[in-house]
């Protein structure tokens, strides 16, 4: 519920302040190592959501970060190789990925 209720926000703070960076900043820290690289990954995945809120309508792009669990459960079973996907998993990331396509398609 946060996490949907931040596009929104983020797209009122663009009309007072219109900053990529600024926003990034505001949301991310430095840390070490790995944490570091984690950050950098995070604070470019903000800044290309902000730069979709920014360029794009909400409606477009929200469905397509809400993509992000299958993207993450793929990188787990092909990369990492730490997830078993089972067909629950499937049945329930299903619903997102087909909503995601029409909203493309519709756009």
């Amino acid at each position: 519920m946060m996490r949907s209720c931040g596009h929104p926000i983020a797209m009122i703070g663009f009309k007072k302040l219109p900053d990529l960076f600024f926003a990034g900043l505001v949301n991310f820290s430095w840390g070490y190592g790995w944490f570091a690289l984690s950050g950098t990954i995070n604070g470019v995945s903000i800044y290309s959501l902000n730069t979709a809120l920014k360029l794009g309508q909400l409606l477009t792009v929200a469905p397509i970060v809400a993509c992000s669990p299958a993207f993450t459960m793929l990188m787990g079973l092909l990369i990492f190789k730490r997830e078993t996907i089972t067909w629950s998993m499937v049945l329930s990331v299903a619903p997102v990925v087909s909503g995601v396509i029409v909203v493309v398609i519709q756009s």
